[in-house]
């Protein structure tokens, strides 16, 4: 296999300077990681786009892993999808979520011997692709 790492970082991360959602109230930096072995990463997953957010005492990192295949509306649901998360953070308490969201990893993966199943049953995911779910189906706006 022949696979060449992008090795210029200003090529492979992007800060998105756009509006999160005014719910966050945290500042909120947001991070898009792009090129080819992110292709590969999100092919080998089998997602165009897949975020992770962390949300700390005094401010919110979220990290997307684009592939170049995405269609510009997913990076918009996924934004929402890990918004979701950083107001739960903020409304359960930054340590209390933490807590909350490993001991749900643990639960589930226990209850289904499946990570993927595990997390996708995660009360904090479930309520996310809710959300998520609920705009491309139309029964909310985009915010």
């Amino acid at each position: 296999m022949n696979l060449k790492i992008d090795v210029n970082l200003y090529k492979v991360i992007t800060r998105i300077k756009t509006k999160s959602d005014p719910a966050i109230k945290k500042r909120v930096y947001e991070y898009m990681l792009k090129g080819r072995f992110v292709n590969w990463l999100t092919d080998k997953m089998g997602f165009t786009v897949t975020g992770t957010t962390l949300p700390l005492p005094f401010c919110v990192v979220i990290f997307y892993l684009i592939n170049d295949k995405l269609p510009p509306e997913d990076l918009k649901l996924v934004r929402v999808h890990e918004s979701c998360h950083a107001i739960q953070a903020q409304t359960d308490g930054i340590f209390k979520w933490w807590l909350k969201y490993i001991w749900q990893d643990i639960y589930q993966f226990c209850k289904y011997r499946s990570f993927s199943k595990a997390y996708r049953n995660n009360f904090y995911e479930a309520h996310a692709y809710f959300v998520q779910d609920s705009i491309q189906a139309g029964l909310r706006p985009m915010p």
